[in-house]
């Protein structure tokens, strides 16, 4: 959205990014929306959101919808250069060593173990000064280089995850309506959206073509997975609590 000339030029005079940065920091036990941050800080909304985003490029804050909060992992003595500070990464730039671990090429002090979930492969990014512009592809192509994409990411074991109980492979031949459906009903709790992204597979039989990416590296199950989801609330079978926060309706 657009705005007003005199406003981005108060948005550089206020110095509110350092503000921002500042209050998380001195309240880093606590996270807080962008929209009560902007009432604490005297700041307008815009300015505060814009500010955040930048912040997370930086690696400096974290977000998870609809909460920020300052990142205990930022280091203001970054292991990489200013120069690549902020850098953005994407999977071609990882080496896979095995083991679901990979050494960024251009750091080999930069490792990711595709085991863990998705947050800490972010915070892990963030702890360096990397970010990816698409965090959920980035996860999915390296976890699919790595042959991990039918194992749960929960810093399980692989051995005693293949032990656990799964769930039985008949009750994935359903359509994706459905398994959506059987997802959000298999906890009495909220899912968000990059959640459901990782475990549909629990719940459907994900097929080659869904897996491949479009021009921004993103899945093309999950653009199916979001217009199922779009009809699913226009019937009011599930609901949409919050900016891709989904549960079934009650």
């Amino acid at each position: 959205m657009a705005i007003d000339f005199k406003e981005f030029e108060k948005m550089n005079m206020s110095n509110a990014k350092n503000k921002i940065f500042e209050f998380l920091k001195k309240e880093k036990d606590k996270a807080f929306e962008y929209k009560e941050l902007a009432r604490l800080l005297n700041e307008s909304e815009r300015t505060v959101n814009a500010y955040l985003s930048i912040l997370k490029s930086e690696g400096k804050v974290l977000h998870r919808q609809p909460y920020w909060a300052y990142n205990r992992d930022h280091s203001e003595d970054l292991p990489l250069t200013s120069k690549e500070l902020g850098s953005k990464v994407v999977p071609s730039m990882f080496r896979y060593e095995g083991n679901g671990i990979f050494v960024f090429i251009h750091n080999p002090k930069v490792k990711l173990n595709l085991y863990g979930s998705i947050r800490s492969i972010e915070t892990e990014l963030n702890k360096h000064g990397l970010i990816s512009q698409n965090m959920v592809g980035f996860y999915y192509l390296l976890r699919k280089k790595a042959g991990l994409l039918n194992k749960r990411s929960n810093g399980f074991n692989v051995n005693n995850y293949q032990n656990s109980a799964i769930i039985n492979n008949k009750s994935k031949n359903v359509s994706l309506r459905q398994a959506l459906i059987n997802l959000l009903s298999s906890e009495n709790k909220i899912f968000d959206l990059e959640e459901i992204y990782m475990k549909i597979e629990d719940f459907y039989n994900v097929s080659d073509h869904q897996r491949e990416v479009d021009n921004y590296h993103y899945p093309l199950i999950q653009h199916e997975i979001r217009a199922n989801l779009k009809k699913l609330v226009d019937e009011i079978v599930i609901s949409n609590i919050s900016r891709s926060k989904y549960r079934i309706a009650k």
